[in-house]
C-alpha cells in the first residue's frame, strides 16, 4: 500500500486531502510545514509527497529541493494557486513529478496521484542495478573508487582503457570513470571513443588540480562531470548520485510519456466503444416515446444517490456508465412485448426478465465494459431475494445495482407508460418508503430521499 505525506499549512486542506486519499485506500500522514515534513521523512520515506506551494517560512519549491537532495526516488506533486509557466517549469526541473492548479476537482487530484504512482511502479519493475566501470592505471585509485561506490551499484575496474573499450562492445555500463592521464590512451581520447560506442553512458573524468584545461576540454567533449585528485569519497559519491538521479529522471520521463500515450489510446478506445454502445441505447429509446430519456434520467438519479452516499470518484464513474446502459438488453426484446398496452402474460414476463442477461451477453466480449456488467445484470434483483436473474439477497447484490434499482423504479413510476398514467412524485416516494428492506436497500432509499430533499 502506498504511503502519502500531505504537507499544507491549512488545517482544512489537510483534513480534506486525508479524507479523500484514505477513502481511496492510501496510508496518509500529515505535516503542517516544510521543516516538519522533512523531519518526518528522516524516519520514513513515503511513496509520494503532496505538497502545497504557498506556505509561510519555507515554500513548496524550497521543500521540494530539500526532499530531492536525500530522497531522489520519492515522488512529489505540488499543489499551487500561482501557476505561472515559469514556476511550473522550475517545479518540474527541480524534480516534481506533477503539479495541480487550484481550484481542482477530486478527479484531477486522484488522476494525477494514480498516474504518478503507476509510472513509478512500472519504472521500479524495469529498473536494474546501476553498472559502473572505472579505469585508472593506479590500482590505489581503483581501490578507493570500488570501496566508495560499492553500495551504489555494481563496480567493475580496469587498468587498461583498451580493455574498457573491448568490454563496452559486449556489455552496457551506465557510468564510466576515467583518469585523464594513462600510458595506453589518455582519458580524452577514451571519452571520444566511448561517446561513439555507447552514447547513453555518462562519463566522469578524474584529473589533478593542475589539469583544469583538460577537465574543461572533457566537458566540451561530452563528459558529465570531473573529479579532482586526491579523491574524496564523499565528493565521488555526490557526483555519482547526481548522475544516477538524472538518469533515473530521464528514464522515468520516457516511461511516463509512454504510459501517457497508452492511457490516451485506451481512453480514446473506451470513448469510441462507449459511443457505439450508447448509440444502441438511443436506438432502443427511439422505438418508444414512453421510455425516451429513461436511461439518462436513471443515470442522473443514480449519480445523485452515489454522491449522497459518499462513493469514491471512480465508483461514481462506474455507476454513471452502468446506469446509462442498464436497459441495453431490451434491444433484444421483441417490440410486441416491450410496448404491449395490457398486462404481460407469464411467458411474456419471462422473456422480458431476460433483458439484464442479454445486456451482459452483449458487453461480455468487450473487455473495456467488464466493470459495468454487475450493475446491468443485477438491477432487477430485490433486497428480499425475490428478484431476477440470480435471486441475490441483501448485500449479495452489488451496491451499484441496488442504487440503479431505486433510480429505475422511481423513474418508471413517475413516467407515463402505454398501460398506465404516471404516478405523482409524492406517491412514488411513498411507494419506495414502503418497500425499504423488502424490494430496496434501506440505505439507498434514505440517500435518495435526502438528495431529493436537497433538490
Amino acid at each position: 500500500m502506498n504511503n502519502i505525506l500531505v504537507v499544507d499549512d491549512d488545517l482544512h486542506m489537510r483534513m480534506m486531502f486525508e479524507a479523500i486519499l484514505e477513502s481511496e485506500g492510501y496510508n496518509v500522514t500529515l505535516a503542517q510545514s516544510g521543516p516538519e515534513a522533512l523531519a518526518m521523512m528522516k524516519a520514513e520515506q513515503p511513496s509520494l509527497v503532496l505538497l502545497d506551494y504557498m506556505m509561510p517560512g519555507m515554500n513548496g519549491l524550497d521543500v521540494l529541493k530539500e526532499i530531492k537532495k536525500s530522497h531522489v526516488q520519492t515522488e512529489v506533486i505540488i499543489v499551487t494557486g500561482h501557476g505561472s509557466e515559469k514556476l511550473s517549469i522550475e517545479m518540474l526541473k527541480s524534480g516534481a513529478s506533477d503539479y495541480i492548479q487550484k481550484p481542482f476537482t477530486m478527479d484531477q487530484l486522484l488522476s494525477s496521484i494514480k498516474r504518478v504512482l503507476s509510472v513509478r511502479t512500472e519504472y521500479d519493475k524495469n529498473q536494474s542495478e546501476v553498472r559502473i566501470l572505472a579505469v585508472d592505471d593506479d590500482r590505489l585509485i581503483l581501490s578507493i573508487i570500488e570501496d566508495s561506490l560499492k553500495m551504489m551499484g555494481e563496480v567493475v575496474t580496469s587498468t587498461d582503457p583498451r580493455d574498457v573499450l573491448s568490454r563496452m562492445r559486449r556489455e552496457h555500463f551506465d557510468i564510466l570513470l576515467t583518469d585523464i592521464y594513462m600510458p595506453q590512451m589518455d582519458g580524452i581520447e577514451l571519452l571520444k571513443k566511448v561517446k561513439v560506442l555507447s552514447p547513453s553512458t555518462s562519463v566522469i573524468v578524474i584529473t589533478s588540480s593542475g589539469a583544469m584545461d583538460l577537465a574543461r576540454k572533457a566537458l566540451k567533449e561530452g563528459a558529465s562531470d570531473y573529479i579532482m585528485k586526491p579523491l574524496d569519497p564523499e565528493d565521488l559519491r555526490a557526483s555519482m548520485h547526481e548522475i544516477i538521479a538524472a538518469k533515473r529522471r530521464e528514464a522515468f520521463n520516457r516511461l511516463n510519456e509512454r504510459i501517457e500515450m497508452q492511457e490516451q489510446k485506451a481512453a480514446e478506445q473506451f470513448e469510441f466503444t462507449l459511443e457505439v454502445v450508447e448509440a444502441l441505447i438511443v436506438a432502443l429509446e427511439a422505438r418508444d416515446p414512453y421510455t425516451r430519456g429513461h436511461s439518462e434520467r436513471v443515470t442522473d438519479i443514480s449519480v445523485g444517490i452515489g454522491m449522497e452516499m459518499g462513493l469514491p470518484i471512480r465508483d461514481i464513474g462506474i455507476l454513471r456508465h452502468s446506469a446509462r446502459l442498464h436497459d441495453l438488453g431490451k434491444i433484444g426484446t421483441e417490440d410486441v412485448h416491450l410496448y404491449k398496452t395490457g398486462s404481460l402474460k407469464e411467458d411474456e414476463m419471462t422473456l422480458m426478465a431476460r433483458h439484464p442477461e442479454i445486456g451482459c451477453n452483449i458487453l461480455k466480449s468487450i473487455t473495456l465494459m467488464a466493470e459495468y456488467i454487475p450493475g446491468i445484470r443485477h438491477h432487477h434483483e430485490r433486497y428480499d431475494g425475490m428478484g431476477y436473474p440470480d435471486g441475490l439477497k441483501g448485500d449479495e447484490i452489488p451496491l451499484v445495482a441496488r442504487i440503479i434499482s431505486v433510480a429505475d423504479a422511481f423513474d418508471a413510476m413517475t413516467t407515463s407508460r402505454p398501460y398506465r398514467e404516471a404516478m405523482k412524485k409524492e406517491d412514488a416516494l411513498e411507494e419506495l418508503e414502503k418497500n425499504k428492506g423488502v424490494q430496496f436497500d434501506s440505505d439507498v432509499i434514505d440517500a435518495f430521499l435526502t438528495s431529493i430533499r436537497k433538490e
